[in-house]
């Protein structure tokens, strides 16, 4: 290494349960580590909800939605009452509570929110 250059740290930190399991299913067979890796990248990561989103997540009406094309449910979120609406996109790994902040400051506005 030259004088100047900085060891960088790695910005992901990758659970040891995740790199463990990799190992031993490259170890395996080259098709299992294959799908794994595929199924990691394809699947948000669920998080825990912070307090802040609590009131939205009690006050909002929910609904689960089918969406045929994947076979899978989504928890739709209708927050307010107003017949002025707004859709509220989140992105990756995210809940429709998260913009919560936004809803509100629509909802003094006079909107009522639909968030997925």
């Amino acid at each position: 290494m030259a004088k100047n250059s900085k060891i960088r740290k790695q910005s992901l930190n990758i659970p040891k349960s995740i790199l463990v399991t990799v190992q031993i299913l490259q170890f395996i067979s080259l098709k299992l580590v294959t799908r794994f890796g595929a199924r990691l990248f394809a699947t948000p990561i669920k998080h825990r909800m912070p307090k802040r989103e609590f009131e939205m997540n009690d006050k909002s009406r929910q609904e689960k939605v089918l969406v045929p094309a994947i076979s899978k449910e989504v928890m739709v979120y209708h927050y307010g009452a107003s017949a002025k609406k707004i859709l509220l996109v989140h992105g990756w790994s995210g809940r429709g509570t998260q913009l919560v902040k936004i809803a509100d400051e629509l909802l003094q506005l006079g909107y009522s929110t639909i968030s997925f």
